[in-house]
């Protein structure tokens, strides 16, 4: 079994397999030439060391190859398949040579990537990294070191971007943040994203929105905001699957050209995919579509793994669960926005929650202000219900760390086409939220 990509999904569908299978041999290829860390959640606060920086691997290389047999190779690299041979074309990067290696079953856990900046740049410029890469974690390190007052603009609001904002600030970098569209955080209401901004702007970042980018030079970057210097321009634009040598090999695509998978995480006879570089259900739309940067991935990854070593597993789909932390702020989102829920026919209406006054973390803001304003603890949440069913279609929140808790409990509700009213009989802290601070 080869697998490409050692990623959430590649590691996840490595040990299903070989829990499934102690027999077969598993060879799993890592295109970056980094060893994996593990597992960690960032401290709350302070300094983040070198050894926690936020990386794209979950699990250390020598612990895969003695605890579950598998053949970990850093710096390797797919560059083609031969389906009808069921060969694939290998490059060693750390030994400058390439080979051929056989295989019987494939999976593609190749991830995905932002898109790429299209300005000029000359050789002068600062360097430009993605935020969902490894490159990300290396530049930022060597910032820290060298400079702690260093400059870095942010471009685009993915959640995977404001993550890296969090880990910049925290270790005294200087942030520049400039998005393209209105809002500071993608694919969230625009309610939430005013918070984000606001915690954003109170925490030292230069924020400017509807705002692009014309050129990037030795001076920094220069857009319709006039130029910034910086040493550092991270771009976190929206993501896209990295699925290159999938489009060359034929296989087949879907939204965005993400992998087209099954229910088994099959795309062929003999090959799989998983995590950000392949489509899936999204069971409140209805429908295949792309939705990267979520929870996915680990699932999807033993899902594959395991039917790619003889198992049998099936995916139920995905209600798009998306969770980051930002400045203090812990925000997350399930299923459908107002924008998707329109789009595939739902009638809908809003709910607003928010904690009371007395909590004092979220207030409705003054008379003709925009939205609810930053304070000192508390939740704000909005439901999108189906009109007359009141079934739960979506939900985004932000403000404390329980926000992550309450959006998986809100998540299966969205899940199970479960309603509002519902949802309110369960003897549940999180549904005595609810009953609590609804509007």
């Amino acid at each position: 079994m080869l697998i490409v990509g050692g990623n959430v999904a590649g590691v996840s569908a490595a040990i299903a397999a070989r829990k499934h299978n102690q027999e077969i041999e598993i060879v799993l290829l890592e295109e970056s030439g980094h060893a994996a860390t593990q597992s960690s959640r960032l401290p709350e606060s302070g300094p983040v060391p070198e050894s926690a920086f936020p990386r794209p691997m979950l699990s250390d290389p020598q612990r895969l190859r003695s605890q579950y047999r598998v053949d970990v190779r850093i710096a390797h690299s797919l560059d083609s398949i031969n389906l009808d041979d069921r060969v694939a074309e290998v490059v060693d990067a750390a030994h400058g040579r390439a080979y051929k290696l056989a295989f019987r079953e494939l999976i593609f856990a190749t991830g995905a990537k932002n898109k790429e900046l299209q300005v000029p740049r000359d050789d002068a410029s600062p360097p430009v990294v993605g935020a969902h890469s490894w490159g990300i974690v290396d530049k930022v390190i060597e910032l820290v070191k060298e400079n702690d007052k260093a400059g870095v603009l942010v471009l685009g609001g993915s959640p995977s971007g404001l993550s890296i904002v969090d880990t910049l600030l925290r270790n005294g970098l200087r942030v520049v943040a400039l998005s393209e569209g209105p809002t500071v955080i993608d694919g969230f209401d625009p309610a939430v994203g005013r918070l984000v901004e606001t915690a954003l702007r109170l925490s030292g970042v230069e924020v400017y929105l509807n705002s692009s980018v014309s050129s990037i030079d030795e001076g920094g970057v220069t857009s319709d905001v006039g130029s910034r210097g910086c040493q550092l321009v991270v771009v976190a634009s929206e993501l896209h699957p990295n699925t290159g040598i999938a489009k060359r090999a034929a296989l087949p695509l879907g939204d965005k050209e993400a992998i087209t998978v099954n229910a088994r995480h099959a795309v062929v006879d003999g090959i799989w995919a998983a995590g950000d570089c392949c489509d899936c259900f999204h069971v409140v739309a209805k429908r295949r579509g792309y939705y990267p940067d979520g929870m996915r991935p680990a699932l999807e990854g033993a899902i594959a793994g395991t039917n790619a070593a003889g198992g049998y597993r099936t995916s139920d789909g995905v209600v798009d669960v998306q969770v980051g932390r930002v400045c203090g702020l812990t925000f997350a989102r399930c299923g459908v926005d107002a924008h998707l829920a329109q789009l595939v026919g739902y009638s809908y209406e809003e709910l607003t929650i928010r904690s009371n006054a007395d909590d004092g973390y979220w207030s409705e803001g003054s008379e003709g202000s925009e939205g609810p304003s930053v304070g000192a603890g508390g939740l704000f949440s909005k439901l999108l219900l189906e009109r007359g069913s009141g079934r739960i279609l979506g939900a985004q929140l932000v403000g404390p760390p329980i926000a992550e808790g309450i959006v998986d409990f809100l998540a299966f509700a969205v899940a199970k086409g479960i309603s509002l009213d519902e949802l309110l009989r369960f003897d549940l802290g999180y549904s005595r939220y609810l009953q609590e601070h609804m509007d």
